[in-house]
């Protein structure tokens, strides 16, 4: 208190002009209808830039709460789709089961340049990721997990020469294997296409649905050239992938529901042979 008196006392006469020019300006607005017009339209372009900065950086504060809600209700739109659900029609019973649910995360690091790449993603076991999770981004395809702690899980990224995900050529459903070269994170390889089949640049790449991982249907990539080898009579095509690895931020890992009673199948399956 001592404080603010010693310095009203210190700069009274200042003080003192300043008030008076806020008397005058306001007598003058007040009373004169021209400036009263000018004060109005300035007034009102500097709240109007004021207003526009603070929501612009209310907006930038809150980009990570929306982000997270967006993800969140992208993973609950693609589980609506046909593609995340198993139907098994008879006539006896028709029902739909939800197979495959869709888990969003955060990417918290990420590797491209290397000859093996991977992820670090913001969710483990305590959100129910395992070990040979599917992982796919807002544009396709972006692994597979491979290692999971209490709270975090890598990804053996697509960009890593252990990677091999079925794929099929749209429209004619021709399968092949799609792998990386290491050479670069924009682009892939589809391998094991025989040279009987017409295939074109532009042509679709997704997944085939044949892995217990990944959902059908999944984009991989689009064909951007190939040619015939020399000995084996098969394809080596190029893809430009979907994903864009460089600027991945959100993720959604793939639970299969129904992962444990195929692969309990297989396996009996092939005790018996």
């Amino acid at each position: 208190m001592f404080q603010i008196i010693a310095f009203i006392k210190r700069y009274r006469l200042i003080v003192v002009f300043l008030l008076l020019e806020i008397f005058s300006f306001t007598l003058i607005v007040s009373s004169n209808q021209y400036a009263a017009g000018w004060y109005f339209n300035f007034s009102s372009r500097w709240s109007g830039a004021i207003g526009s900065i603070s929501n612009s950086i209310t907006d930038y504060l809150n980009l990570k709460t929306v982000n997270a809600c967006l993800s969140a209700q992208n993973a609950r739109l693609m589980e609506q789709s046909n593609a995340a659900s198993f139907s098994n029609d008879s006539v006896a019973s028709s029902f739909d089961q939800q197979q495959f649910h869709y888990i969003p995360a955060k990417v918290v690091s990420n590797s491209i340049n290397k000859r093996n790449n991977y992820l670090l993603i913001n969710k483990g076991s305590q959100a129910n990721i395992r070990k040979n999770m599917g992982v796919i981004g807002p544009d396709g395809v972006v692994g597979i997990v491979i290692g999971v702690s209490d709270h975090f899980s890598v990804v053996m990224s697509l960009l890593h020469k252990s990677s091999n995900i079925s794929g099929k050529i749209l429209p004619d459903n021709i399968i092949g294997s799609v792998t990386w070269d290491g050479s670069d994170f924009r682009k892939a390889s589809l391998s094991n296409i025989p040279e009987h089949y017409k295939i074109h640049s532009g042509e679709e790449v997704v997944t085939s649905g044949y892995s217990l991982l990944f959902p059908e249907g999944i984009n991989i990539g689009i064909i951007h050239g190939f040619k015939l080898s020399d000995d084996a009579h098969l394809y080596q095509i190029q893809l430009d992938l979907s994903t864009d690895f460089q600027s991945l931020k959100w993720v959604y890992i793939v639970d299969n529901k129904l992962l444990e009673e195929q692969e309990t199948l297989l396996e009996t399956s092939m005790i018996d042979e």
